[in-house]
């Protein structure tokens, strides 16, 4: 019997980069594309609204209850939606997150393929990819754009994010599952190595316990754009941080953007499902609806954009 598969996102004010987004996701083989929006100015919760008429998406209004951070009030909510439970496993992911896997064609069977069925969640490494040398965006691809990223993984900023079974969960944050109604869930890598749990049952833990010589991109990497331009992370502390952190760690050239900002090696294995995902990205457009709303959210990115600039100079 075939998984089936859906991936989840928390946005606000991601419009610009959306539909490349969900066009990879739909072209490697996930069967849903979930979304979760609060508070977005830039029209990209309309723009969802639309696609999810058509069936595209499955959009989720994500009221969030003071002081409970929007990332986990929107996986709360779409764990809890009756439609959830057709989802033999879930991907937790950012809009800047791609799911890049190597084993096989690169399709998400290829990865499900190698998931014992006694296994509770996986944790994916990310892979961070730097500026490529890209003072300002461009409103380009972001795949296209930014090909160069860190060389190995390392000890520290060796976050996973993680692919799960959502029936055995009740909660989330943006780096796994909590809250397992299960006592002993089994948490394992995909080449077989059995990691420690307890993790799953701390709110506030975002790390596995895995040893260095585990860590590693052989069957898949979530490729995490963090950095992409510094106008674009200027944006992202304009916009807020998703766990309810303090967004002003975005800024260009502090902690954040130096250790995320990886440029040592080209990694341009993602780009073979690229003639897939603009076949998909032209089916999606070819509704002039879809298409407009989309360029109402370039639109509103450009202008807040040169808004935050006009000011920061001033």
């Amino acid at each position: 019997m075939t998984s089936r598969t859906a991936v989840l996102s928390c946005m606000k004010d991601e419009g610009i980069f959306l539909l490349e987004w969900i066009a990879y996701h739909k072209a490697i083989g996930f069967d849903e594309i979930w979304v979760a929006t609060n508070g977005c100015r830039d029209g990209s919760d309309v723009l969802l609204d639309c696609m999810a008429d058509r069936g595209l998406v499955r959009h989720i209004h994500n009221v969030v209850p003071e002081d409970v951070p929007p990332q986990r009030a929107g996986i709360e909510v779409a764990l809890a939606a009756p439609e959830m439970a057709d989802i033999d496993w879930l991907l937790f992911i950012d809009s800047d997150e791609f799911l890049n896997i190597h084993a096989g064609d690169g399709k998400v069977a290829d990865l499900i393929k190698l998931i014992p069925a006694h296994v509770s969640a996986v944790p994916l490494y990310w892979r961070l990819f730097g500026d490529s040398g890209m003072a300002q965006w461009d409103g380009g691809f972001v795949l296209q754009s930014f090909t160069k990223a860190q060389y190995a993984p390392r000890p520290r900023y060796s976050l996973t994010k993680t692919i799960f079974r959502p029936n055995l969960f009740k909660s989330g944050r943006d780096h796994m599952p909590k809250q397992p109604v299960m006592e002993n869930p089994t948490v394992m890598t995909l080449e077989g190595f059995d990691i420690d749990p307890s993790p799953l049952f701390r709110p506030r833990l975002n790390r596995f316990a895995i040893p260095i010589e585990h860590r590693n991109w052989d069957n898949a990497a979530i490729n995490h754009y963090a950095v992409k331009t510094p106008d674009i992370m200027r944006l992202k502390t304009d916009r807020g941080d998703g766990m309810g952190l303090d967004a002003s760690k975005y800024t260009p050239g502090e902690k954040h953007h130096r250790s995320h900002n990886l440029n040592d090696a080209d990694d341009r294995s993602i780009l073979r499902h690229w003639d897939a995902v603009l076949r998909t990205l032209e089916d999606i457009l070819a509704d002039p609806e879809i298409d407009r709303l989309h360029n109402h959210c370039r639109e509103w990115f450009f202008a807040r954009r040169d808004a935050l600039e006009h000011g920061r100079q001033n």
